[in-house]
């Protein structure tokens, strides 16, 4: 394995340097293969120039050296207009931050004054946000560390369920987390109804990416 590592990391810095931390994530996340880890990797960079990730990650880093207020771009809308999330809210015994998805807080009256633009810089913030907590916590904890995710779906109707407008505003909040290999340790789903049961084995719409979550 450190050999493959030693060899991932090297291929990776060819193309933009990195960390072994990443060099890992990324061979875990991609079957332990060599070359689709690397090729991950370079999608990653392209996505990265391509909407100024690094520049949102300075902005991170700066805010949390502050310690202050940490914001993301278009916060109130996203609550008011799409969903209210806690990003990073609490910790687990592990060290490891977990952020809260109220799905009961869909807003189909006024999700489609928000555009997917909107709703993908927040999105961006958001992952970069909880990527440095986690690199920093993995170098300080000397292991490989992942954030939770819960989608606490109580409170959540057909309505909102079956709506495309909403679909198509999730993905574009959770098709970020793709380039982010193996940073997710856990996904819950908590307070989820019969309905939902049923709908998530039909459908999946946005929350499809949500895939290994724990039903609870």
């Amino acid at each position: 394995m450190d050999a493959l590592v030693e060899q991932v990391y090297s291929e990776c810095c060819a193309i933009r340097p990195t960390s072994k931390q990443q060099a890992l994530r990324l061979i875990l996340g991609m079957g332990y293969s060599g070359p689709a880890a690397v090729a991950k990797w370079r999608e990653i960079v392209e996505w990265r120039t391509a909407y100024g990730v690094d520049s949102i990650r300075q902005e991170q880093a700066e805010a949390i050296a502050a310690d202050g207020p940490v914001s993301f771009p278009y916060r109130e809308e996203v609550h008011e207009k799409l969903i209210c999330t806690s990003p990073c809210a609490f910790l687990s015994t592990t060290g490891c931050p977990i952020s809260i998805w109220h799905a009961g807080t869909l807003n189909v009256e006024n999700v489609s004054l928000l555009t997917n633009e909107k709703v993908a810089q927040w999105s961006r913030a958001v992952y970069e946000y909880k990527d440095l907590w986690i690199t920093e916590q993995s170098e300080k904890s000397k292991r490989l560390v992942g954030y939770i995710q819960v989608y606490d779906m109580s409170g959540m109707n057909w309505r909102q369920y079956s709506s495309r407008e909403i679909a198509e505003k999730l993905k574009a909040a959770l098709q970020t987390g793709g380039f982010y290999v193996e940073a997710v340790s856990h996904m819950f789903v908590i307070n989820s109804s019969t309905l939902f049961a049923a709908a998530w084995r039909v459908a999946g719409h946005g929350w499809a990416y949500t895939k290994d979550a724990e039903m609870i």
